[in-house]
């Protein structure tokens, strides 16, 4: 499978340790093809409300990124994962929404 930056998979999060997030589930990569390894930089994406807006991003679903319901992307459980915990490519996120993510992300830095 070819892992891309922008782009939607659901991910094996577990196991776990205290209130790292968990479960199957999707993520988005955000880490640069050109770097990616055995390991890909990833956020967690969950279908719950927006509940703490400093470190959520809605995510709405669409036809291209294949998402069942608005979701949200974690930012503050930015992790590093095993390529062998990525089950299947889900979709893609558009270029904007990225960016913005991406940008949301650096303002928790």
């Amino acid at each position: 499978m070819k892992i891309q930056t922008g782009y939607l998979y659901l991910a094996n999060l577990n196991p776990t340790f205290g209130s790292e997030i968990n479960k199957e589930r999707p993520i988005l990569v955000i880490q640069k093809e050109s770097t990616i390894r055995r390991t890909v930089i990833i956020l967690p994406i969950s279908s719950k409300k927006i509940t703490q807006p400093k470190i959520e991003r809605l995510l709405r679903k669409d036809k291209t990124n294949n998402l069942y319901a608005d979701s949200i992307v974690i930012l503050d459980q930015i992790r590093a994962i095993d390529t062998r915990r990525l089950i299947g490519e889900i979709g893609k996120i558009d270029l904007k929404i990225y960016n913005q993510i991406i940008s949301h992300l650096k303002n928790l830095f």
